[in-house]
This record gives C-alpha cells, sequence and structure tokens, in this order.
C-alpha cells in the first residue's frame, strides 16, 4: 500500500450467480489499487454462494460478507453494503460485471487530484454471448440538468464515489427496480461535480442468467423517476419524458406509428431529440459503436438547454 492511499470499499450485491461473482471479486482483488475492502452482500442466494463466499473470505481478509435470508433486492442490498462499510470511499461492482486492473487506480487518481468531483464514472465495454466486443463511450461532459434527460453514465459498477458526496439515506432507492442506478447518479450531481474518465475501464457481459434488476416495471418505474424529478426538470426534458413513456406503453406493432404521430406534434426542439435518439441508436447497431446515440442526445440536450432551461440546476451543472 502506497502511503497516503485512502480506503476505498467495493460493495458487490449478489444472488444465485456463484461462479459470476466469483469472477467479479477475482477483479476487484486483481486492482492495482490495493487499500480496499470488499463488502459482499448475499440477497439470500439459494445456490452454493454462502459457500463460495464464505471460503473466498478465510482466503483474504479484505472481504465482509453480509447475508440475507430473505430476498431485498438490489438497491437495498447495496445500501446493506454502504451500511457494513468503512472507507472514505465507495465503489459498486454488480456481480455479472468485471473490472480492468487499473480501474480503481485510474478513478482515485483522478479524484484525489480533483477535490471538486465527488463522483467519477468512466467507459465501459459490452461482450456479447459470443465474445464479441463493442466499446460503448459516452459523453464525458456530464451535468446535473444533462442527467435529468438522461442517463449518460452507466450502471453501478463504473461508480467511485467520496462517502460525503453520496444522495442522503437511502442511497439507492429501494422503490426503483429500473433506474435505481440513474436515481442515484441525479442526486449525487445535485450535490457535486460528475467527472467521467475517457477510458475503458469495465466490462458489461450480456447473458440469460438470473439479474439483480429486472426490466418487467420499466415503464412504470421511469414514470417514477419522473415524478421524483420533475420540479428540477426544464419544459422541454418533460415533454420528452412523456413521450418517451408513450412510446414505451405501446405495443411493439405499433411503436413506429405512434412515434411518428409523437414527432409531429412535438416541439421543435423534443422532436430533434426523439430522431437523433432513434436514428443514431440504429446506425450505433450498424456501427457496432452503441453509444453513438447517447452522445448525439447530450450534444442536442446542451443547444437546447441556452433556448429554455430552467433556473433550478444542481452544483454539478
Amino acid at each position: 500500500m502506497t502511503a497516503g492511499e485512502d480506503l476505498v470499499s467495493v460493495i458487490i450485491p449478489t444472488r444465485n450467480r456463484s461462479e459470476r461473482l466469483l469472477l467479479a471479486v477475482n477483479s476487484v482483488q486483481d486492482q492495482t489499487y490495493r487499500h480496499l475492502e470488499i463488502i459482499i452482500v448475499d440477497d439470500a442466494s439459494c445456490d452454493d454462494t454462502p459457500s463460495l463466499a464464505s471460503a473466498m473470505a478465510r482466503e483474504d481478509p479484505r472481504l465482509v460478507i453480509v447475508r440475507n435470508e430473505e430476498a431485498t433486492g438490489a438497491a437495498r442490498a447495496r445500501n446493506q453494503g454502504i451500511a457494513a462499510s468503512h472507507g472514505s470511499f465507495v465503489a459498486f461492482l454488480d456481480d455479472d460485471d468485471v473490472w480492468l486492473r487499473r480501474k480503481l487506480g485510474d478513478q482515485m487518481a483522478f479524484l484525489q487530484a480533483r477535490s471538486d468531483v465527488g463522483l467519477v464514472c468512466c467507459q465501459y465495454e459490452l461482450v456479447d454471448p459470443r465474445g464479441r466486443v463493442r466499446e460503448h463511450r459516452g459523453p464525458i461532459d456530464v451535468s446535473y440538468s444533462d442527467l435529468l434527460w438522461c442517463n449518460f453514465l452507466g450502471g453501478a459498477s463504473v461508480v467511485v464515489a467520496r462517502r460525503d458526496s453520496l444522495p442522503e439515506h437511502p442511497v439507492w432507492d429501494p422503490n426503483l427496480v429500473f433506474g435505481e442506478d440513474w436515481d442515484m447518479f441525479v442526486r449525487c450531481a445535485s450535490r457535486g461535480r460528475i467527472g467521467v474518465l475517457d477510458e475503458i475501464l469495465v466490462s458489461y457481459a450480456a447473458h440469460s442468467g438470473p439479474r439483480l434488476t429486472t426490466s418487467g416495471r420499466r415503464a412504470e418505474d421511469l414514470a417514477r423517476f419522473v415524478a421524483k424529478h420533475a420540479p428540477s426538470m426544464s419544459p422541454s426534458c418533460l415533454e420528452y419524458h412523456q413521450a418517451r413513456a408513450q412510446i414505451a406503453r405501446a405495443s411493439s406493432r405499433f411503436k413506429i406509428f405512434l412515434g411518428l404521430g409523437l414527432l409531429a406534434k412535438a416541439s421543435p426542439g423534443v422532436r430533434r431529440a426523439l430522431a437523433l435518439e432513434s436514428i443514431n441508436g440504429r446506425i450505433g447497431r450498424l456501427t457496432r459503436d452503441p453509444g453513438r446515440s447517447l452522445r448525439h442526445l447530450h450534444t442536442h440536450i446542451r443547444h437546447l438547454a441556452g433556448i429554455d432551461q430552467v433556473g433550478t440546476i444542481g452544483a454539478g451543472g
């Protein structure tokens, strides 16, 4: 350990994915940044996760195991991990993701050099079931007002945050099954600046196994997110979310017709946002550039911000 290194608490919620958990934990143990503790929150696993976690903890004194007898969900599990941790910095890793070796070291160097930044994220790669890798590169200058439009940052696994920059309890909203990471980012950004390293430091694997977060409540939770943050949203931002919600509720066979109808009725700025998102999403899939849509949407909403941005904007803006 280098003199002056800060303790980083790595929170890993897990449920019934012992093989993937082993890979995730190994990627943390292999970090170039060594001053860390690993909090594994076993959310009532009924496979061999408990025995595997206990075996890893016997071999590595930095591991702490929190065990739930009944499943509570990813948000509550992460909150339990935070409560059991001791570091002045907190990082999150989902049990089906892995970190590249430089991940913590590069992000901690950034945070130690930038006292004005409360949370730092990074770029990431997507690995499909056939082993093909796509780099996901989103925008790198992301503010509070940007995040009210869209989660430009990614999932929990890209994050390292100062403990005192995390939102008020609960850090992760247990009422959100889908979008709890987006909500946490927005609330963090209202308290301080957000940094994004333009480096690929996390690997997300696509798979068909069980997941910590289900998409079954997507439309419901997006509506809950918008209601929660609506007072800080600009008129264009609210209109954009309302249009997206209508499209999400439509059956797949009618989505294209509904989308065209909404484009015709929307204000010019929102019409362009919806069109840019759709067109660049398709181009991104064809060119293996999954972050293309987010980059173009981000550029456009920055233009809109100069037209109708409301006064309420966080310290990260």
